[in-house]
């Protein structure tokens, strides 16, 4: 299985990861300048505002704040972790993830709760990265915590079936899905957004099995979730809008892919910060409906600008737009 179709279906790691970091915290006493600082950066990741997140978490964790202490140190890598991971840098995301988890440990013993999380963004990042092993390797260390709340339960069995679709038993790891969200649902979280990271997940699970009927509810359950739900990070509504036009296309409803890309484009012009990575995907998702409308003129123009964007970054690979069209692998039992 391809690496970017596997990497869709943990959406809950790195598509809620603003939820998870404003729940990180919950097992852990923070001082009152500790959680200042945390509440400024996610509020400014929660408007799109990621390079000067990055910036606020680099000064703290280079001793430029002088009013944060020490045992705030870990909750700084665990946000520099995420706005790395945000913006694309999955190499320094894991490296700052696995710092936080080590700041934890000296302080607690392996199989506390509070490194559930942490543990739960470092398996996220490897597993982004098509680094399967290190990440069932981070998810054993998960299953050693002493865990008791449904919340918790849901977050392992979230990290189960990541590691399952990408080794193609797609049966288990729906099964995994289904028992996180009744999870999400027992402690009033079932309107959540881990719970629409959930509902992505299954839902692209069942993209992959082809089993497109399905996913369709599942995505748009999940889209009213973000629409309705306070402080949505703006990354988190465009690659769930992208996800749902990716399955109209698949099933040739190309108007309504085009409606829910445009949509996704409008997301990042007017709320974002700066050009995610994804946004080149969405763009060339963007034009490839717009050449099947026969739109060719203004396809060209979206073009021009996935060329500009890519310049911007200084990146110089393409990316492939075949997710679109690509067909789901058989299913394992």
């Amino acid at each position: 299985m391809r690496s970017e179709q596997f990497a869709t279906c943990l959406l809950l790691t790195l598509a809620a990861q603003y939820g998870v970091a404003q729940d990180a915290t919950r097992n852990t006493a923070l001082s009152g300048a500790c959680f200042d600082f945390n509440r400024t950066v996610l509020n400014q990741l929660a408007r799109g505002a990621i390079r000067d997140a990055g910036n606020a978490v680099s000064e703290a964790i280079s001793g430029g704040n002088r009013n944060l202490e020490q045992s705030c140190a870990w909750v700084a890598q665990y946000n520099m972790a995420f706005v790395m991971s945000q913006s694309g840098r999955l190499a320094q995301a894991e490296t700052f993830a696995e710092q936080s988890v080590r700041i934890l440990e000296i302080t607690y013993p392996p199989d506390h709760v509070v490194l559930l999380r942490p543990l739960e963004m470092l398996a996220a990042i490897q597993f982004k990265q098509g680094r399967i092993g290190k990440a069932r390797e981070t998810f054993r260390r998960m299953q050693a915590i002493r865990i008791e709340l449904p919340a918790d339960h849901a977050l392992i069995r979230t990290a189960a079936a990541g590691l399952l679709v990408a080794e193609g038993r797609y049966g288990e790891a729906e099964q995994e899905y289904l028992a996180a969200l009744a999870a999400w649902n027992e402690c009033g979280l079932g309107d959540s957004m881990d719970a629409a990271a959930m509902l992505d997940g299954l839902a692209s699970l069942y993209v992959l099995d082809g089993r497109h009927q399905e996913a369709g509810p599942l995505l748009d359950r999940a889209i009213a979730i973000v629409a309705s739900v306070k402080d949505v990070l703006p990354l988190d509504r465009i690659k769930l809008l992208n996800a749902r036009a990716v399955l109209y296309a698949r099933q040739g409803e190309w108007r309504r892919a085009e409606d829910k890309l445009r949509s996704a484009i409008s997301v990042s012009d007017t709320e974002m910060g700066l050009d995610p990575p994804e946004l080149e995907v969405v763009l060339r998702n963007y034009a490839h409906v717009l050449h099947k409308n026969h739109r060719d003129r203004e396809a060209s123009s979206i073009e021009e600008r996935v060329t500009a964007v890519r310049l911007a970054r200084g990146n110089g690979n393409v990316v492939d737009v075949s997710e679109l069209l690509a067909r789901p692998k058989a299913r394992k039992r």
